[in-house]
């Protein structure tokens, strides 16, 4: 299974994912802002991030750059409630697959 960093700042939806995530056998961390997610990324070593794109310190997209920029090859799952095809393209663009 996959160590999961996942990024969410409302608190009763990371408990679900988390709960879902681990109940599927994956070891999640579970943060509630970019900060804490770039600083959990330099202290262990993550197979797929998921992260909301709306976040109380920035967006999903800086984060998932700058973790590109730091050179992290996690694999990214974006989640939002917008999902225009401009939103869609700015995820691939940032790096999320």
């Amino acid at each position: 299974m996959s160590d999961v960093l996942l990024v969410e700042d409302n608190k009763d939806t990371r408990n679900v994912l988390v709960y879902l995530l681990k109940a599927a056998g994956h070891g999640v961390c579970a943060v509630d802002s970019i900060k804490l997610a770039l600083q959990e990324a330099l202290l262990a070593s993550y197979d797929v991030l998921i992260s909301d794109i709306s976040l109380p310190d920035g967006d999903g997209w800086e984060l998932m750059r700058e973790l590109r920029t730091r050179g992290s090859t996690m694999r990214g799952i974006a989640m939002s409630g917008h999902c225009s095809a401009r939103d869609i393209a700015k995820s691939l663009e940032s790096g999320f697959q």
